[in-house]
């Protein structure tokens, strides 16, 4: 037996009051980036999350032979961070691992894994590891290996199997289980996707090249148009479809572009470098990266039967996205992926974009330059090149709108400028109409409804009030009930069509500026129970005998002011999967010119009266700024104890706008300008040509609405001014 601990100073002996969640998981937006869309659900997916995290650490220090762990997220079972302990022993007193993390293979490959078997206890056990590899139908293969394993001791094995021969792609497990004697000790189950062997894409006819596969790749990709050095010799070959593998467009590349893609032409866009030009209004973020990314649009063909785990951990450094797109509001855009970070889920690698009669198809994902080297990065080249080389129709309907002159619904139509018509004017076979049922109900409301169904119609109730559902009932056939909730969180329930796009993040309607109901009420009653695709209930297909009827209370029309990138991407993504024709022109692009302020900048964030030098924001002491844009105190603000201090980012976006800011620590404690007292006034050169100003800045004293609390004065060359009053 083990008499005790020798410590040989290698290493720590023991790790203790660590892993402070709120820092370290940053819960829940952070857990998105291991745990998708399943961080925001606040039953297991949450736990479940909080455990994955500890687990994988403890592997880690399990593997650096760390002998101790004492971390903060873990606590006694009936507390918050003690319901981790549902799916097992967090830090396990056994545990099987394999360092190879990867788990996408190609037909009929050989794979070699190296296990490690970890003892915690002290105890000497003789065991016995059962590793079996088993397919749809049962076991490929079993094997079982019999040892010593010694108290706090770590035994290693290499295991090797071959995948089987897939036309298709196929999911297996691999289930390891250690045993001593009678007693299963513990055991581990790997999921792995094994993908047809590929080595050569014919891209679709009509269909030009840019870029060319790295020759250590092995991969021949074939275009009926050849394959060209540049964006201008590829056009001039007038294609149909054209694919730019890790090409980077200049402004007026990108203009020539978009005048084809306009015109019809399909882009696939593959590793779009971070200076590339792109379509307005995506952006890309140069400092995102990803290990796993999540299936946003399930029925999208594209990912069609996939899972995450064929987008986690690809062969090579284990990332699956750099240069990761911010995920857009506007335009008529498809989120057909997405990736977490400590914000939550709100960057893409996988999103097509319409464009008059035309599309881009962009991926961030590394399938070209890991070619050869990673089994999904073919399967999903082949995939994106048979999508964008369909001229498939995407079928919408112009949108009908019945609701008053000064609706709420019709003024956020507006607002979103998406076209729309009046309810009474053209024909009502295989329209989308779209009601305002706030507004009560009438009998000329129920039979528009009632015509339109029966037409075949798709007919969307927005914030229905009980009255109007009351009216409908000879048409439902069932009652319908609603109920009050002041609820700032849904979860997705259903893989829908519907839903395709949307995010639980999207559901959590809790922000940095507040928290806002996001149902008008939920839907109650059998049919919600049995149809309902998030929980509460606030969006239901109810099943009708013609047409298609979708009830919706989510209220993103009532917040497009206070969540303007939450609502906007909500009410295009909603209304874009019921079939409206969301209007394909081109968006102006927006170029964000920054100012730099540094020189004119008089105070800093951060106030500290006590210390030499610059004061803080308004001068009011901890009143200030100094967890904006991230915490640099190296306090925690809740519990007063040390805190790491965060890095200091060079832009931060708010509502869409993407602010340079002023680093303190570059400009001696400096970083924004406050007017008052002695500086009531500050001159900056813009030095360009702009359509807006946007400004970001605060008051230091309550005031009422509509109070003028600025001034602005543009100064032009030919001595001409104009002035533009700021109001709360």
């Amino acid at each position: 037996p083990w008499q005790g601990i020798v410590w040989d100073k290698k290493k720590p002996l023991i790790l203790s009051e660590d892993l402070h969640p709120p820092y370290a998981f940053k819960p829940p937006h952070g857990m998105t980036q291991w745990a998708g869309d399943a961080a925001y659900d606040p039953d297991d997916g949450y736990h479940r999350a909080w455990f994955d995290a500890i687990r994988m650490l403890s592997e880690g220090y399990y593997h650096a032979q760390v002998a101790g762990w004492n971390p903060w997220a873990t606590r006694e079972a009936g507390t918050e961070e003690g319901t981790i302990y549902q799916f097992g022993q967090p830090m396990p007193d056994f545990l099987i691992a394999t360092r190879e993390q990867n788990h996408t293979f190609s037909a009929g490959e050989s794979v070699s894994r190296t296990l490690h078997v970890y003892n915690e206890l002290f105890e000497d056990l003789n065991c016995r590891l059962d590793r079996e590899l088993l397919g749809p139908g049962g076991p490929l293969s079993q094997e079982s290996e019999s040892f010593h394993l010694a108290a706090g001791a770590t035994w290693t094995t290499v295991a090797q199997f071959r995948m089987p021969s897939v036309k298709a792609r196929q999911d297996l497990r691999w289930r390891l289980r250690l045993r001593s004697g009678s007693r299963v000790l513990t055991e581990r189950v790997y999921a792995f996707t094994v993908f047809p062997k590929r080595s050569r894409l014919q891209l679709p006819p009509g269909a030009a090249l840019v870029g060319t596969p790295d020759p250590a790749s092995r991969w021949a990709v074939a275009a009926p148009l050849g394959t060209h050095p540049t964006l201008a010799a590829a056009l001039a070959r007038q294609p149909e479809t054209l694919v730019l593998a890790g090409v980077s467009l200049s402004q007026d590349e990108g203009n020539r572009l978009e005048t084809q893609v306009k015109k019809g032409l399909r882009v696939l866009l593959l590793e779009t470098p971070a200076d590339s030009w792109l379509p307005a209004p995506l952006r890309i973020d140069s400092q995102h990266y990803a290990a796993h990314a999540f299936v946003r649009s399930a029925n999208d063909p594209v990912l069609r039967g996939w899972s995450a785990a064929d987008l986690s951990l690809w062969r090579g450094d284990g990332l699956v996205t750099r240069n990761t797109l911010i995920k857009p509001s506007d335009g008529d855009f498809d989120i057909i992926a997405d990736c977490g970070g400590p914000g939550g889920l709100a960057h893409t690698p996988l999103l097509r974009l319409r464009r008059g009669r035309g599309v881009y198809l962009f991926c961030q994902l590394p399938v070209w330059s890991r070619l050869g080297s990673e089994p999904a990065a073919g399967e999903l080249l082949a995939r994106l090149a048979a999508d964008v080389g369909s001229p498939r129709v995407h079928a919408v309907s112009p949108l009908f709108l019945a609701a008053s002159p000064d609706s709420q619904l019709r003024q956020a139509l507006i607002d979103l400028q998406v076209p729309f018509r009046e309810a009474g004017a053209g024909p009502t076979q295989g329209r989308v109409l779209l009601v305002d049922g706030s507004q009560g109900t009438g009998s000329a409301l129920a039979a528009l409804i009632h015509t339109d169904l029966a037409a075949g119609s798709t007919v969307i109730l927005q914030r229905p009030r009980s009255d109007l559902l009351r009216a409908l009932k000879p048409i439902l056939g069932r009652d319908i009930a609603l109920q009050p909730t002041d609820a700032a969180q849904i979860l997705r329930r259903q893989p829908h069509p519907l839903l395709d796009g949307i995010s639980n993040d999207d559901l959590l309607w809790k922000t940095a500026s507040g928290t806002y109901p996001i149902l008008s009420a939920g839907i109650t009653g059998a049919v919600a129970a049995k149809n309902a695709l998030t929980e509460p209930a606030g969006v239901v297909p109810v099943p009708v005998p013609t047409g298609r009827l979708i009830l919706c209370t989510i209220r993103w029309d009532q917040v497009l002011q206070v969540l303007p990138q939450r609502a906007t991407r909500m009410a295009r993504t909603l209304l874009g999967n019921a079939g409206v024709d969301m209007g394909r022109g081109i968006l102006a692009p927006r170029t964000w010119v920054s100012l730099d302020l540094s020189a004119v900048a008089n105070r800093g964030f951060h106030d500290q009266p006590e210390t030499p030098g610059t004061r803080g924001w308004f001068g009011g002491g901890p009143d200030d700024m100094r967890y904006f844009p991230v915490n640099r105190t190296g306090i925690d603000p809740r519990n007063h104890v040390p805190a790491p201090r965060e890095p200091f980012p060079e832009t931060v976006t708010l509502a869409g706008v993407s602010f340079s800011l002023c680093n303190p620590e570059k400009h001696k404690g400096r970083s924004c300008i406050v007017l008052e007292d002695a500086a009531k006034e500050i001159t900056v050169l813009l030095g360009a040509k702009a359509q807006r100003l946007w400004l970001l800045g605060a008051l230091r004293d309550m005031v009422k609405h509509g109070t003028d609390v600025l001034r602005v004065e543009f100064r032009y060359a030919d001595g001409a001014r104009e002035q533009s009053t700021c109001q709360v």
